[in-house]
């Protein structure tokens, strides 16, 4: 007889639960259904497209109005099914809602007292909008929050539900590792013959990991059908949770050992092809900047890694081997990137160079064959520009080898300052101008000018080839 009355205690017990989280369900429902509309109504009297004229006085205080009237029937709801929340999910799960509630009701007070300002003091619009949109703010964040909790009770409550499949399913899953968890431990002695201790460290632990995580799954899924026996999902859901968390990391951790064959596997065939990467890589920088002290630094480390890692290797550790030559190959491309760069912009400057430079001979040339003809009415700022220009494209020629950046930059002045010469030169003999000894000099005729211009044109496109030709 007490058995029986034990039994239907339970299924008492059960059915009450039940009827509650139906009742808590619907209040939480309709509730959301109302704050939805609220919102709705509020972002389609909020929002007004570009160039609408701005919301009155008059529907912003009657917006207003409304939000303050809804979120206190809200406070009002939640404050009620917050007994209802306590009796399905206990107290300490309600203890953040509780705080909620109590933390939205001072809010609703203070919007209270803000209505009531509007009520009491005829300010002026300006004032009187800033307080009622004041309202407004406080009512959709008092929303905002409680429908938060409202989520994370729909979330529980979904895992109340689900907490008997939860933990069967659960229970397959833990089975299941006992299983895993053997086959690794032969997968580990397998791989014990090949390879070395170091480099199964990393998994060696997991099978004993293993264990404890199933014991620890086990624990929590007996506690979780004791739980469902005794009609109290909350703690179920919480038990199934649990068992979760200690079935996933133990999953992961057997995820490792099934993978390490193919790691191994990988870094070994990938370890050749790493070594010779790294060999070049030594092999540029020596190139690049044979006495930068940084540079040989890092020369030296690869160098070193190498050895290591072929040590590594041998002693049956390709995942460390591959992992100490990529990370050096890391550090040495990271020393060497600079280099590279003005390796490129180098190579770039010698390419301009060699025509830049032969083009300014070419002029230099035909500029100086130009002033001989006209030695008479060629003056000094014209002959200095040669000069100058000659001077540019020597010192071009000597930087060319070991800094063509340089060098370019004097080619290019070099060809500026003929060109300059020979506008000079042409202005010169084209314009009457008084020696310097005083005697005024006879101004060229057409036909001398034209002869100048015929002249320097012929040296550039006949003769230019050929003083190209001594360039860098």
């Amino acid at each position: 007889m007490s058995d029986q009355l034990g039994v239907i205690a339970v299924i008492g017990t059960a059915v009450l639960l039940t009827v509650l989280g139906t009742l808590l369900a619907i209040f939480v429902a309709s509730g959301r259904r109302a704050a939805k509309r609220r919102s709705a109504e509020r972002s389609a009297g909020a929002s007004s497209p570009a160039g609408a004229e701005p919301e009155s006085t008059a529907s912003l205080l009657r917006r207003a109005n409304a939000s303050l009237v809804a979120v206190d029937d809200g406070v009002r709801r939640w404050d009620q099914e917050l007994g209802f929340a306590q009796a399905q999910f206990g107290s300490e799960a309600t203890a953040p809602l509780e705080a909620a509630v109590a933390a939205a009701k001072d809010s609703v007070a203070r919007a209270f007292v803000l209505r009531r300002q509007l009520d009491d003091d005829a300010r002026s619009g300006a004032r009187r909008r800033a307080t009622a949109s004041e309202i407004i703010r406080i009512c959709d964040a008092v929303t905002s929050d409680l429908e938060s909790h409202a989520h994370d009770f729909d979330s529980e409550r979904a895992a109340q539900a689900h907490a008997p499949a939860a933990i069967d399913e659960l229970s397959q899953q833990e089975r299941l590792l006992g299983a895993r968890c053997a086959a690794s431990r032969q997968t580990l002695e397998a791989l014990s013959h090949s390879y070395s201790a170091v480099a199964l460290a990393q998994v060696s632990a997991n099978p004993d990991l293993v264990d404890a995580l199933a014991g620890e799954a086990s624990a929590s899924l007996a506690a979780g059908r004791e739980a469902l026996e005794r009609a109290d999902p909350a703690a179920a859901a919480s038990a199934a949770r649990a068992a979760r968390s200690a079935v996933d990391r133990a999953s992961g951790l057997l995820d490792e050992i099934e993978g390490l064959p193919a790691q191994l596997q990988d870094a070994e065939s990938g370890l050749a092809e790493a070594l010779l990467g790294l060999r070049e890589q030594i092999g540029q920088a020596e190139r690049l900047a044979p006495k930068d002290p940084a540079v040989s630094s890092a020369r030296s480390a690869a160098t070193a890694a190498i050895a290591a890692a072929q040590l590594a290797r041998t002693d049956g550790d390709p995942l460390g081997a591959l992992r100490l030559v990529t990370r050096q190959h890391a550090e040495l491309a990271a020393t060497i990137a600079p280099l590279r760069d003005r390796a490129a912009r180098a190579e770039e400057a010698r390419g301009r160079l060699t025509e830049v430079l032969g083009h300014a001979n070419a002029q230099i040339a035909a500029v100086n064959a130009y002033v001989d003809a006209h030695r008479d009415a060629v003056g000094a700022e014209a002959r200095t520009r040669v000069a100058d220009g000659a001077r540019r494209a020597e010192r071009a020629r000597l930087l060319a080898h070991g800094e063509p950046e340089r060098a370019l930059m004097e080619a290019n002045t070099a060809a500026r300052l003929i060109h300059e010469a020979q506008a000079l030169a042409e202005r010169d003999v084209s314009t009457p101008r008084a020696q310097d000894t005083g005697r005024p000099e006879a101004a060229a005729s057409g036909a001398e000018v034209m002869l100048g211009g015929l002249l320097v044109n012929q040296l550039l496109r006949g003769h230019g080839h050929g003083f190209r030709g001594r360039g860098c």
